[in-house]
């Protein structure tokens, strides 16, 4: 569990938020509270106070975490590293951004990416009372619905996919191909199961039987990995491959509420505020090229379609 004290702190106006609105107060928790906001040449310096009540030690807390600026838009997503959390000790951590103070406004962590200690301390013992609410609009099939089953609750809309909780592997072999047109095929390993089946080589019975192996250890993991995040589901009766369409999904338990994203965003915009976060990569020089090239290449066929006009 972890808690969170919310708190408006001078001299700019930060708001830290968004771990710990249901947690309760006497479960172990990691409390973290934004205590100063100190301009230091023209970065701001957060200073933040954590403390964690777990019996356990945490060996190191990292969490994501997103700034505002002044107009209540996304100025930076970033992880912050906590360190170590000794149990009930208080610690004092300082991070420095290249920003006036008062041009931040809301601090908002959004939960650990990095929660490490002994083999005793809780799973997700940084972050836990985070509800997560997973929606789905079109799919969540196979490893998608493994992304979609860590939530805490599952919505979907009427024809979402759900399900294809199930392993498949396909290949040709143009082993008999090479054979009859004289081209012969090579392969060198160390180890016995480097290499099951292949693509050139002839496959014996052994590998067809080796490879089945790895397929169904892997569905055996897939489906404990499902099991443990959602112990509702009658996991035997879905690990099957099949998918369903989200009315059906509801009635075997694959997802908890039929409606759309847009539904639940809406009823949430009634009492809390809504970000949207937009993730933007640096483009290698190639693409930028290829970029200028087509501008370049529509502004002449334009031009050409000018004059003859």
């Amino acid at each position: 569990m972890v808690r969170v004290n919310r708190k408006w702190v001078a001299p700019a106006a930060v708001l830290l938020a968004g771990l710990g609105s249901m947690a309760r107060a006497a479960d172990p928790a990691v409390s973290i509270e934004l205590s100063t906001a100190e301009q230091v040449g023209e970065a701001c310096l957060l200073s933040f106070v954590a403390q964690s009540d777990h019996a356990q030690d945490i060996g190191q807390a990292v969490y994501e975490t997103v700034l505002f600026d002044a107009k209540g838009q996304v100025a930076r997503l970033t992880l912050l590293d906590f360190q170590d959390l000794p149990a009930g000790r208080m610690r004092v951590r300082q991070f420095q951004f290249p920003y006036a103070c008062d041009a931040i406004s809301r601090v908002l962590i959004n939960g650990a990416t990095t929660c490490t200690g002994g083999a005793d301390l809780p799973e997700a013992a940084c972050s836990r009372g985070i509800t997560l609410t997973v929606a789905v609009d079109k799919i969540a099939a196979s490893g998608g619905y493994m992304m979609a089953c860590v939530g805490d609750r599952i919505i979907a809309a009427p024809f979402a996919i759900l399900g294809s909780i199930g392993v498949l592997m396909q290949l040709p072999n143009v082993h008999r191909f090479l054979d009859t047109h004289g081209v012969d095929f090579e392969l060198l390993k160390a180890g016995e199961y480097k290499r099951s089946l292949t693509v050139f080589g002839e496959n014996s019975e052994a590998d067809r039987v080796r490879m089945q192996k790895e397929i169904d250890d892997t569905h055996e993991l897939f489906k404990d990995f499902v099991s443990e995040h959602r112990p509702q589901l009658d996991i035997g009766n879905v690990a099957t491959g099949e998918h369903w369409y989200g009315r059906r999904a509801l009635a075997v338990a694959l997802c908890d509420e039929l409606r759309t994203s847009d539904d639940y965003l809406l009823e949430a915009s009634g009492e809390a505020d809504l970000y949207e976060l937009v993730y933007t990569t640096k483009k290698p020089i190639t693409r930028k090229l290829t970029a200028a090239l087509g501008n370049v290449s529509d502004a002449l066929l334009r031009r050409r379609v000018t004059m003859a006009i």
